[in-house]
């Protein structure tokens, strides 16, 4: 298998995954071409800084592993009736004290059959900027016991 680094220059883009096989890591080119013996493959797709890949999860796919497999319970609970509706990644808008901060997209938004709604967030790492967010959509739901949030390590 072939998985050296290859850093030639530093004009060139960072690491990239050849998307032709996991196996290969490779470089950008100038001419967008892998750099793998025999490949000879142009698409690339440029990693993650925080190393998660891209998992498929049914017809559709998440951004990490954690995030698809929480997913998988959740449709599991659907099948048996406990939840009702899961949407994923819905934009929210965050508004404190009436004021419009940003939008973010919490992983999933379900609805459970006896009425209460949860945010569900699959978070490997807690960044700075998704803890403010986080408790800001917490603060704008804090008076509505019927919304839950749940972060899954």
């Amino acid at each position: 298998m072939f998985k050296q680094h290859f850093r030639s220059s530093k004009s060139l883009k960072p690491e990239s995954v050849c998307l032709c096989s996991d196996s290969y890591i490779a470089h950008w080119t100038p001419t967008r071409s892998c750099v793998a013996p025999g490949c000879g493959c142009t698409g690339f797709k440029s990693q993650n800084k925080h190393n998660a890949r891209i998992t498929p999860c049914g017809d559709h796919s998440h951004r990490s592993g954690l995030e698809a497999r929480v997913c998988a319970d959740l449709h599991i609970l659907k099948k048996v009736g406990e939840i009702t509706d899961i949407k994923r990644e819905p934009r929210t808008k965050l508004y404190l004290d009436g004021v419009y901060i940003t939008a973010i997209r919490p992983d999933f938004y379900v609805t459970y059959a006896d009425g209460t709604h949860e945010y569900v967030e699959a978070k490997g790492q807690e960044l700075g900027n998704w803890k403010r967010n986080w408790k800001i959509l917490q603060k704008m739901h804090a008076g509505d016991p019927s919304i839950k949030f749940r972060v899954v390590k």
